[in-house]
């Protein structure tokens, strides 16, 4: 099993942005990772959380997952609104899948959440048409 580690993604100015790895998955407790902004309170910050599941019957493993941004000042640690931006999934590995199709799945989700017009329906709140 892999061990919990930072990972680092672009912001929309395509400056690197570093989650860092606060506590690997266990139980019923998710997988965190936080973006640390130096001088802000860690509940400003974004998160990535994720949680390994199975079904009843153990035929299924499922991982869930959310990433959350406060909205607010990053300036000045002020909160604008009373909410979070918040978006989540849920991916299903059914047991005896070959492991040439789960690659083949996690390799599409990334990419297909990362196209362009993904990512432009995910800032406007509009599917293409």
């Amino acid at each position: 099993m892999a061990q919990i580690a930072d990972f680092t993604v672009k912001d929309r100015t395509a400056a690197d942005v570093t989650f860092t790895a606060l506590q690997g998955a266990s139980g019923d407790s998710p997988a965190l990772w936080r973006v640390n902004i130096p001088g802000m309170p860690p509940v400003l910050c974004p998160t990535f959380h994720a949680w390994q599941k199975q079904n009843k019957d153990g035929s299924v493993k499922r991982i869930e997952w959310k990433i959350m941004l406060p909205v607010g000042d990053y300036t000045t640690g002020i909160v604008t609104h009373s909410f979070k931006l918040l978006s989540s999934g849920v991916h299903y590995i059914p047991q005896g899948v070959k492991t040439e199709s789960t690659d083949d799945l996690a390799t599409y989700l990334g990419g297909v959440l990362s196209t362009s017009q993904i990512v432009a329906a995910f800032k406007s709140g509009f599917l293409p048409n």
